[in-house]
């Protein structure tokens, strides 16, 4: 099943053309089968995120749940009341500073 995922993803990213494909492409390649973040991590939207979801572009928030989904997470956007669903390649760590 997660085979048959990843040719329609690759399928739906040839037909978009450009950096999609080739994004798809390398997670494909890099082994990204599931989901890297863990309950508590600090996420922000990747630069892919951003183009999908323009309006949460430069918002942080903290991945507070797992999904049906292997590849995705929940995520509670600071200043959120609930939660929303983003798939992995939409998200990327933000790196805490430590004062």
């Amino acid at each position: 099943m997660q085979a048959a995922a990843t040719v329609f993803q690759m399928m739906e990213a040839r037909q978009r053309g450009g950096e999609d494909a080739e994004y798809v492409c390398r997670l494909r390649r890099s082994g990204f089968m599931k989901s890297d973040f863990s309950l508590g991590d600090r996420v922000k939207l990747s630069a892919l995120g951003e183009r999908r979801c323009p309006r949460l572009a430069g918002k942080s928030g903290t991945v507070v749940g797992r999904s049906i989904y292997v590849n995705s997470v929940a995520v509670l956007f600071d200043g959120n009341k609930s939660p929303r669903t983003f798939h992995g390649a939409y998200l990327e760590a933000v790196k805490e500073h430590v004062a």
